[in-house]
């Protein structure tokens, strides 16, 4: 089988579940970890409180902290391209 973005984890759900009906697999972006709903919200709220963003409206408030800022918050050290930029 064969699977591209969320067909990708589609395509690894199905291995992962072990049945023995796949013989093969091809995945093509797909990430092997999935947030549930619930999930997805706690982590978003965790990291919007990084950015300083504790307000009810979240994506308002993310779209005005700057790529530094999100990088920062992220653990990720900013590119030569992103130090330039701001």
């Amino acid at each position: 089988i064969f699977g591209e973005s969320a067909g990708g984890m589609s395509v690894l759900a199905h291995v992962a579940s072990n049945n023995n009906l796949i013989q093969g697999a091809i995945v093509q972006s797909g990430y092997p970890i999935a947030f549930s709903w619930d999930q997805a919200i706690d982590v978003t709220r965790q990291y919007s409180d990084k950015v300083g963003c504790k307000t009810e409206d979240i994506r308002s408030c993310l779209r005005t902290v700057s790529v530094r800022g999100l990088l920062r918050a992220n653990s990720l050290k900013p590119t030569k391209w992103v130090q330039q930029q701001n």
